[in-house]
C-alpha cells in the first residue's frame, strides 16, 4: 500500500507543478508499475474471457 501512495503523490505534486519528479522518485513509479505487470494481465484475462462467458456477451 506505501507504494501506491508514494506512486499518486509524486504524480501529483509533478502534474500540479509542487515537485520535481526526480530520478529516484521516477525509478519508484517504473519499479511499482512493472512489479505490477502480472495482475494487469490477470485482469486483461479475467475481463476479455471469463465475463463474456458469465454476461453472455455475443
Amino acid at each position: 500500500m506505501f507504494d501506491l501512495e508514494t506512486n499518486v503523490r509524486s504524480w501529483s505534486d509533478y502534474l500540479r507543478g509542487r515537485g520535481n519528479l526526480t530520478e529516484i522518485d521516477f525509478l519508484k513509479i517504473e519499479k511499482f508499475q512493472t512489479q505490477y505487470l502480472y495482475v494487469y494481465a490477470l485482469w486483461l484475462g479475467i475481463v476479455a474471457f471469463v465475463f463474456p462467458i458469465i454476461f453472455g456477451f455475443n
